[in-house]
């Protein structure tokens, strides 16, 4: 596995500090990173489908909303997750919006450690292995961990 060093976010005039996106490595801590949030006073929306991130963000942000901070939290059970959620980011960077991007990651070994700790197969398994479903997720969230703002090393 490569290295888990922060990449270059994209350029950014301006990133809304009331909207984060949570995503990465199936693993990683998306759960408790969402618990975290949601002791923090966010509106924490888990497993959403990059089709309802959009919606979800109009939906937070009208002007009668109790709304303030918003974290939405996504990963690989939406088959299409990667070119959905970058076409999710372009959307909401065209309307005005720009989320930070948080992808949680780990090294194999932590992964590893995790699932058979909780004896769970990997969303992206199927009949392999979990080395193979790690590294087809891997393949499949590089394009958005390359604009993520933050990636966040959950190894230790």
């Amino acid at each position: 596995m490569s290295s888990l060093g922060s990449a270059s976010p994209p350029h950014r005039d301006y990133v809304d500090p009331s909207l984060i996106l949570i995503t990465g490595m199936s693993g990683a801590g998306r759960r408790a990173t969402a618990a975290a949030l949601e002791e923090l006073g966010w509106y924490v929306a888990d497993n959403l489908p990059p089709e309802l991130i959009m919606r979800m963000v109009e939906l937070s942000f009208e002007d009668e909303s109790p709304i303030e901070k918003l974290a939405v939290v996504t990963d690989v059970r939406s088959r299409d997750f990667a070119g959905d959620l970058c076409e999710v980011l372009d959307a909401l960077h065209t309307r005005g919006r720009h989320a930070t991007v948080l992808f949680l990651d780990a090294t194999d070994e932590a992964l590893i450690a995790r699932f058979d700790a909780v004896r769970r197969t990997h969303p992206l398994q199927g009949d392999g292995t979990l080395m193979d479903g790690i590294n087809r997720e891997r393949a499949m969230l590089q394009r958005i961990r390359d604009r993520s703002d933050i990636i966040l090393d959950t190894t230790k």
